[in-house]
């Protein structure tokens, strides 16, 4: 089984369709969604974000290979963790631990920085953590507009998931330690605010983090990531009046999209802090805060 990816909806789109004309009806995705477009797979859709929103998040699914028995090509937009668990459903290599893909959900649905609202044990939590502190150093090709080949990478995420959910000592030490930097990733990437609008600047995942190092509380974060080039929205609360994934397709079109609560700019797009700053004043002007 072959797992492809590629930043632009148009590339994988033309990708599946190609390959199915060969094989047809062994093609799946999961999260193939840009914006308000998403890719279908002939034998399973995984997608619940946008026009998707109140579908089974992918990681929710179960291992089922009498269902998927026939794909062949999965193909995805991004690899995070919520992606990760559908495809190693559609794999059947998804390990049996429900709190941990229930927190992976939840998260994935509400925000890391809701975390604590989860409920979730310290285990479950440090192996989130676990998580977060690996995925953070790999390189990762979902900037490309081509299509690229990650089975190589899925199948290493695949192991250190195992890894972790066995109670690996040594990748739990690295979450542990990625936890506690997360003080010191909070004092030196705030760049500015606007209003109630925090504007950060980092290479690593910032969005969780609406309080800074002084205790000052906002509502909103912006952030710019240097590394992929890439301006991402969240709010700290999914209120009547905020829709992350309106407001970056409001200011960068269809192929911008997320969540409600967090959305970022097109996948196939490069951005400059600019892009980060403009959005930032446009969203405090716009709200009046």
């Amino acid at each position: 089984m072959k797992i492809v990816l590629s930043a632009s909806a148009a590339t994988l789109r033309t990708f599946l369709a190609d390959y199915e004309s060969l094989h047809p009806f062994t093609t799946a995705t999961v999260e193939a969604e840009y914006g308000s477009e998403t890719i279908y797979g002939t034998v399973i859709t995984m997608a619940h974000h946008g026009a998707n929103a109140g579908a089974l998040a992918p990681c929710a699914y179960s291992n089922n290979p009498g269902r998927f028995g026939l794909v062949e090509i999965i193909g995805v937009s991004h690899l995070d963790l919520d992606t990760m668990g559908g495809v190693m459903a559609i794999m059947g290599a998804k390990p049996l631990a429900d709190g941990f893909w229930k927190l992976a959900e939840f998260v994935d649905l509400n925000g890391a920085h809701n975390l604590h609202k989860s409920g979730a044990s310290n285990s479950l939590a440090r192996s989130l953590y676990a998580w977060w502190a690996w995925n953070e150093k790999q390189p990762r090709p979902e900037r490309s507009s081509e299509v690229v080949d990650v089975t190589d990478k899925v199948t290493a995420a695949i192991g250190v998931i195992e890894k972790i959910l066995g109670g690996n000592e040594e990748l739990l030490i690295e979450g542990a330690k990625f936890r506690a930097e997360e003080v010191d990733l909070n004092r030196r990437t705030v760049e500015g605010s606007f209003g109630r609008v925090l504007f950060r600047v980092s290479r690593n995942f910032v969005n969780h983090l609406y309080t800074t190092a002084t205790g000052e509380e906002y509502d909103a974060v912006v952030s710019y990531n240097p590394k992929w080039r890439s301006v991402t929205l969240s709010y700290a609360k999914d209120g009547d009046g905020d829709d992350a994934c309106k407001v970056v397709q409001g200011m960068w079109g269809a192929l911008a999209g997320g969540h409600k609560g967090i959305a970022g700019s097109p996948r196939d797009r490069k951005m400059n802090k600019a892009d980060g700053l403009r959005l930032a004043r446009m969203l405090a002007k716009s709200e009046g805060v």
